[in-house]
Parts: structure tokens; sequence; C-alpha cells
């Protein structure tokens, strides 16, 4: 995960498990972190994450309003997991809350793949 000051690629199957409900990591850890660094809070736990799942999805979804049509495939995950990474790359520039990525993206998905 490359860390750009406030911005940070993030691994897709952590956006999509935020975004699912999901848990797609092989490492829960990784969504919490994804949390820590979205909210800039080295506290939060997976007690406080219920209650920022609506925050952190609507970040997300302002980002790339794209992934709002994601839906999850639970009886084929692996495979729809690979077609996801295939249209969207393995990991995903993300920012803080409070700001955007407009300067690095034309209305374009930002990833890495």
């Amino acid at each position: 995960m490359e860390n750009q000051d406030n911005k940070k690629f993030f691994k897709l199957e952590i956006i999509l498990s935020v975004l699912t409900g999901v848990n797609l990591t092989d490492d829960f850890n990784e969504v919490i972190d994804f949390y820590k660094f979205v909210f800039m809070d080295e506290l939060i736990s997976t007690m406080s994450m219920p209650i920022l799942k609506r925050s952190i999805c609507n970040h997300i979804l302002e980002l790339y309003p794209e992934l709002s049509k994601v839906k999850c495939d639970t009886k084929k995950i692996n495979k729809w997991l690979d077609k996801q990474k295939e249209k969207y790359g393995d990991e995903i520039l993300i920012c803080i809350v409070g700001q955007t990525l407009e300067d690095e993206k034309v209305k374009k998905l930002i990833y890495k793949g």
C-alpha cells in the first residue's frame, strides 16, 4: 500500500469487504487499518466499526460512484472477486474523510493492477 500523504492505495478486497459486508480478506486487521486510515483515528476498533460503516461507505462511493453497482456473488465468491479485479484492478486509491481525489482523477477509477 503506497502512501501519498493523506492518500493511500488499498487492496480491492478491503474496499469490497467494507462496501458489501462480506469479509473478502484473509486478515480482518486490514479492514480495521483501512478504517483507521480513512478516519485518521488509531483508536478505532471492531466495536466502533458498525457506527462508522455508513460514513465510510458514503466516502468510498463519493470517490468512486461506479462501485455502487458492485454486488457480491457469495455462491461463486472467488470467481466474482477475480472479475472485480479485472474490472477495477488489485488496489484502489483512497483518501481520508473530508478530502477528494479530483486532482488525481478525471472521472475515472484510479487503481493499480
